[in-house]
């Protein structure tokens, strides 16, 4: 489902003409759904990253996320799925400074409603009304909290660090971090993760929540060494000191990933240095 099947495509032209694809284009608040049911949903509706980036109002992001949600769960009471896959967020839990954040830990809802908060919130509710529908018209739902991901398509010009350290190194300037550099995170490749998600949503039809993403963690400092050390010209590394402005700005946001490992045998393939040559060639 899209917002613009025309946008789409022109944007991602290799899905041109998929034998067997057919789009649905609409707003996941109001789309009329077609009367019968899909075997397999997976749902990750939500405003862009562009969208955040550009200072989107927080009730809008809101309400897409939520209202977009009960939308579809209202299509599901009907006609039941075999399985229903909820791209949720690793941003719903609280912070565990130094932890690995596990299925399991507290996910609070704030009590202040501002841009910093409005996805949290959107995620924590929209989880719960899913595992509601769920339980109550009785269909699976797996929601995948889903962490930082790399790789081909990624935006490079708004708020993602790897994006924007490539960038940089593509237009020969150095590679600006706006923290200090000591803010940990792990990065999923694209690649892994689709797999992952495919995987997920075909197997086991027990309702669950995994954690999505890789359990290699990194500083920001040491991803833009990495990137430096995977270009040609070698860029410095600017570290400015600024204070987080972001939804999320947990200084530790690294997922535990034992419980997909153990459940779906996962593996992470993608080599990271690899991957970064094969983005910096990239136009």
């Amino acid at each position: 489902m899209t917002r613009d099947r025309n946008k789409f495509l022109r944007e991602n032209p290799a899905f041109t003409g998929i034998p067997g694809w057919k789009f649905l284009e609409g707003n996941i608040i109001s789309m009329k759904f077609p009367r019968r049911r899909f075997g397999y949903i997976l749902h990750g509706a939500a405003t862009s990253a562009r969208e955040t980036f550009q200072g989107e109002p927080p009730f809008e992001k809101f309400r897409t996320v939520f209202e977009g949600t009960r939308n579809l769960l209202g299509h599901c009471a009907k006609y039941p799925p075999k399985n229903f896959l909820y791209l949720s967020s690793g941003a719903v839990y609280d912070p565990q400074p130094g932890k690995r954040l596990k299925e399991g830990m507290p996910c609070t809802l704030p009590e202040i409603f501002d841009s910093k908060t409005a996805w949290k919130t959107s995620k924590i509710m929209s989880e719960s009304l899913c595992r509601i529908y769920g339980q109550n018209f009785r269909f699976p739902v797996k929601v995948a909290r889903c962490f930082s991901f790399y790789g081909p398509g990624l935006p490079e010009n708004i708020h993602y660090a790897i994006g924007n350290f490539l960038n940089n190194v593509k237009k020969n300037k150095n590679l600006i971090i706006k923290g200090n550099g000591k803010s940990v995170r792990s990065y999923l490749h694209i690649k892994d993760t689709i797999t992952w998600i495919f995987k997920i949503l075909r197997e086991n039809k027990k309702s669950m929540t995994l954690n999505l993403g890789s359990s290699k963690k990194r500083t920001i400092l040491e991803v833009a060494k990495k990137i430096v050390f995977s270009s040609k010209d070698k860029p410095k590394i600017i570290i400015k000191h600024l204070p987080s402005k972001g939804y999320n700005s947990q200084i530790h946001y690294v997922p535990d990933t034992t419980k997909i490992h153990t459940l779906f045998k996962v593996k992470e393939k993608i080599n990271v240095m690899q991957a970064f040559k094969s983005m910096l060639n990239m136009q």
